[in-house]
């Protein structure tokens, strides 16, 4: 397999990375193979190979929504490092899918365009951004992506807003084989200070409500409709249980997170502990917004 790859020219290849240094959570095993490409052809022919040698794989930017669960014996497809740069033309801004949503939304503050702010608060790449619909604060990613070029390793081409089948938490791309490789967003002009003060107030907000002097994963759970299952894991007496030192958080019930030393099946079991007890106590199962990998 190793072959293959080194047909594609200048590809990084890395072996037995931890997944502490991969994802935001900071647990896991091993990823036994890494490839980081950096131009989108390379990626539109790695996943290609992947496909034809039937070889499992799993597409990772800034690892802000997954959990790794143990060792990983396939390849990871890494975009943050070298699939990541951000350019602006006039209004709008396009973004490769291993960027950071925050460096997109400082862009725009420099650029002085509007509607962005919220993507400062976020921990996330724009491939796993659009993928997910992530948003917060009221605003979700659709609301100013105008276009994205997706692949399937076979068919890569530009996919309209209304193509990308956004709703809550999802798109067409989700649950797909398909990949985001670049996003292009729809911004208005505005006035810098006012751009800044909104990040400032914004990002006040997020410091104010969620634990962020301890790694996680953001959200563990989707809302259903009127359900938000912070309220109902504070409900039923579970906020700041821990397995291990895995902690929903005292701060954010919704949250879990890595006190020190926490372990990839101290996550998942904490997981089960509360999806078990909220089902048992208000028959609500909690449908999980994290993503595992393994």
């Amino acid at each position: 397999m190793i072959t293959a790859y080194q047909q594609i020219e200048n590809l990084v290849i890395r072996h037995d990375v931890d997944f502490s240094s991969l994802t935001t959570m900071k647990v896991g095993g091993k990823a036994l193979l890494v490839v980081e490409p950096y131009l989108v052809r390379q990626i539109i022919q790695l996943i290609n190979i992947l496909k034809e040698s039937k070889t499992k794989y799993f597409v990772l930017g800034r690892g802000s929504n997954c959990i790794a669960c143990g060792d990983y014996d396939g390849v990871i497809v890494l975009l943050a490092n070298n699939f990541s740069s951000i350019a602006s033309y006039g209004d709008s801004v396009v973004a490769c899918a291993g960027a950071p949503l925050a460096q997109v939304a400082q862009l725009c503050l420099k650029r002085q365009l509007s509607g962005a702010e919220f993507l400062a608060t976020l921990p996330g790449s724009v491939g796993g951004g659009v993928t997910s619909n992530c948003g917060c604060f009221g605003q979700e990613i659709c609301d100013i992506v105008s276009s994205a070029l997706l692949t399937d390793g076979y068919v890569t081409r530009w996919y309209s807003a209304s193509e990308l089948k956004f709703n809550y938490r999802t798109s067409l791309i989700k649950d797909s084989d398909k990949i985001a490789l670049k996003v292009k967003f729809k911004l208005k002009k505005g006035d810098r200070n006012a751009i800044e003060e909104k990040i400032t107030q914004l990002k006040r907000q997020k410091l104010a409500t969620q634990p962020l002097n301890y790694p996680s994963s953001g959200s563990i759970f989707l809302r259903q409709g009127e359900i938000i299952p912070a309220k109902l894991i504070e409900l039923a007496g579970l906020k700041g249980i821990k397995v291990g030192d895995a902690q929903i958080s005292p701060i954010h019930s919704g949250f879990i997170v890595n006190c020190g030393h926490a372990t990839s099946q101290d996550v998942v079991k904490l997981i089960e502990i509360i999806q078990n007890n909220i089902f048992t106590k208000y028959q609500v199962k909690l449908v999980k917004e994290v993503v595992f990998i393994k």
